[in-house]
């Protein structure tokens, strides 16, 4: 700033034009990257949760099977309380 009779006056930054084109280039790759990174990270995250829901079915599913056919389990069936 320099004072222009008792006021004050902002200095206007020249801007080298080819500069500032590349720099709001290199910004809109950043962005764009930061998204695409996101973007796997979230899918990742739910291939992950979706695959250990699966495997804990699966599971609890081969659990229930296995009570049922297991020799002893038909005895407490005859058990009357």
């Amino acid at each position: 700033m320099t004072n222009v009779a008792g006021g004050t006056q902002a200095q206007a930054k020249k801007i080298d034009p080819i500069r500032k084109s590349s720099d709001v280039e290199a910004l809109r790759e950043g962005i764009s990257d930061l998204g695409d990174s996101v973007s796997d990270m979230a899918s990742r995250h739910y291939r992950n949760a979706r695959d250990t829901a699966t495997d804990a079915l699966d599971e609890a599913t081969l659990a229930s099977k296995e009570t049922l056919t297991l020799p002893w389990a038909s005895d407490w069936a005859l058990v009357s309380y």
